[in-house]
This record gives C-alpha cells, sequence and structure tokens, in this order.
C-alpha cells in the first residue's frame, strides 16, 4: 500500500449563512477524523446527534451514515484526516478498536492541553502532505498515529466507562467483533454465548458491566442499525432487506423496526430522504 496516497487531509473552515446549514447525509469507504479547533453545531453519526464545540473530534468509520448540522452565524474551523480502512491494519489494535464499533461513542472532547499538542500535530501534518519529500508516508503515518495517540489518553483520562476489568474487555471486544460477522444471520444470544464457549448468562454480565445493557439488546441494536443503514443508502424494497438482516417474515422486520425507532421502515425512509433534499 502506497501510505502518502491512503491518507489525506482537508481543511474545515466553514461559515454557515442566516439559514444555517445542514450538509447532505451520507457514507463513505474510507475511515474518517475529524478534528474542530473551533465551532458549534450537531455531528450527526450512524442517526445519533454529538454536539460540535472548541476542540473535538469525531471517529467516523466505513459505512457510518453522518452528516452535520450547523445553526446561523456558526463559524466551524479545523481538520479531515481521510484514511484508507486496510492502513489501521498497520496501527496499534487499540486504534482499529476506536473505529466502528456500535458499541463504541465516536467521539471525543478534549482538554487545553491536549488540544495545544493535537493542534502542532495536525499542524506538521499538513506541512508534510503538501511536500514530495523523502519518506513522506512514513511520517504521514506517524502523524496520523499521533493524533490518535492523543485523541486515546484523552479518552482513557476522561472517561469512567472505560475502566473495566481487561477479563470483561477482551471478552466484550471478542462478542461485539462476532456480532459484526453474524448479526444478519443470528439474532440469538445463546449462539453468541456457544461461540464464545460461555454460558448466556456469563454473556450476559460481560455486556452489562462493558456496556450497561444485555447481550440480546445489543443484538437488537446492531440489527435496527443496519436496518438504518440499508434504508437510508439503498433503494431496496424493506422486503429485501428484511431478507438480509434474517428476517424471513417482512412484517416481522417492520414491527422489530417500529418497536427500536418508533417509525416504520417507510416513515425513516421518508424522514431522512427529507434531510437529503
Amino acid at each position: 500500500m502506497e501510505v502518502d496516497k491512503a491518507i489525506q487531509l482537508y481543511t474545515i473552515d466553514y461559515y454557515a449563512q442566516e439559514t444555517g446549514f445542514i450538509s447532505a447525509p451520507h457514507t463513505h469507504d474510507q475511515v474518517e477524523l475529524f478534528y474542530f479547533l473551533a465551532g458549534e453545531g450537531i455531528h450527526y453519526i450512524d442517526f445519533l446527534p454529538y454536539p460540535i464545540r472548541q476542540h473535538s473530534v469525531f471517529l467516523v468509520s466505513q459505512h457510518q451514515v453522518h452528516y452535520i448540522q450547523a445553526p446561523a452565524y456558526s463559524h466551524n474551523v479545523g481538520y479531515v484526516i481521510t484514511l484508507d480502512p486496510l492502513l489501521l491494519d498497520l496501527f496499534d489494535p487499540d486504534f482499529r478498536q476506536m473505529f466502528g464499533s456500535f458499541t463504541q461513542r465516536p467521539t471525543y472532547y478534549l482538554s487545553d492541553e491536549t488540544a495545544d499538542l493535537l493542534k502542532a500535530a495536525f499542524q506538521q501534518f499538513d506541512h508534510e502532505i503538501r511536500t514530495n519529500s523523502p519518506k513522506k508516508g512514513f511520517l504521514l503515518k506517524l502523524f496520523t498515529e499521533l493524533i490518535l495517540t492523543y485523541t486515546f489518553r484523552a479518552n482513557q483520562q476522561s472517561s469512567s466507562a472505560n475502566l473495566i476489568t481487561n477479563k470483561f474487555q477482551e471478552q466484550f471486544q471478542r462478542f461485539t467483533g462476532l456480532l459484526e460477522q453474524n448479526f444478519r444471520q443470528n439474532h440469538s444470544a445463546h449462539y453468541y454465548a456457544e461461540q464464545l464457549s460461555v454460558t448466556a448468562k456469563q454473556l450476559n454480565r460481560t455486556c452489562q458491566k462493558a456496556y450497561n445493557q444485555t447481550t440480546l439488546t445489543l443484538i437488537h441494536q446492531r440489527v435496527s442499525l443496519e436496518a438504518k443503514r440499508l434504508l437510508f443508502y439503498t433503494a431496496e424494497p424493506v422486503k429485501e432487506i428484511a431478507y438480509q438482516l434474517g428476517f424471513q417474515d417482512p412484517a416481522h422486520f417492520t414491527n422489530f423496526f417500529r418497536r427500536h425507532t418508533a417509525l416504520s421502515p417507510e416513515s425513516f425512509r421518508h424522514q431522512m430522504a427529507q434531510i437529503r433534499k
């Protein structure tokens, strides 16, 4: 892989007019890191709202749906790094865990001290990406890892939610990895417990310790999220989406979706279409 072509940097410098601003919801094949030096508004990632404010970082993974809503006269300033997802395999495993899991909060709010370090790293990154000097790809990868390290540290220091034992953390990550591979075909908590060689009760305890949710709730959340994504970025009929997600009866899927979103699949698709206009 040519690293210097797998990493791109863009600047954010956008003034919203008197009507405010809503970007078109979209998804893409790259992963992205947003850093706002200053700004306000809401960054919607996988249909959930996260406030934009000074010194905020957002990690958007492959296939996540996201868009930004900024109020009138706001001024958002910062940077966006885009990465080929294959590049994550060259990074520390902890950094890969920061992207992509639906159980991983995608936003980080930095202290002034960490923000100063991050700003300096971005300035070095910006300088290097404009050059054609030897070892350019090596330095771009290094600066990306530096930025992710500062972000990772800030999260570890500020979030008591991450202070779970290694035993629970390791098993929970194995579960979410297995869920990511199998949620379309397997909706049973017992299936995942068997695959992990634990009892359903033990797996349930792990999920509650690590994420304060039951195993079955997490399975349903992942299926519901994928349903939203498919309704958003494909034109597949609802019944085809139901079949893709392991529902033999489309009516069962509609009832499932309504129970988890308070909307029918058709109503959700219509609502997202209005935002995209």
